[in-house]
C-alpha cells in the first residue's frame, strides 16, 4: 500500500483562500481610495491653474 506524498487538508486550503480573498479586497479598496485622492488633487490643481490664469 502506497502512502500519499501529501495529504490535502481542505479546511486549511479554504482558510488560506479566504485570507487571500480578504487581502485582495482590502488592496482593491486601498487602490480605489488612492484613485479618488489622485482625482481630487488633479481637480484642485486644475482649479488653482484656472484661478492663476484668471489673475
Amino acid at each position: 500500500m502506497e502512502t500519499p506524498l501529501f495529504k490535502i487538508n481542505l479546511p486549511q486550503i479554504i482558510t488560506v483562500l479566504n485570507k487571500t480573498d480578504t487581502y485582495s479586497s482590502k488592496s482593491i479598496k486601498i487602490y480605489q481610495n488612492n484613485n479618488k485622492e489622485i482625482k481630487k488633487r488633479i481637480n484642485y490643481t486644475k482649479k488653482a491653474e484656472a484661478m492663476f490664469k484668471a489673475k
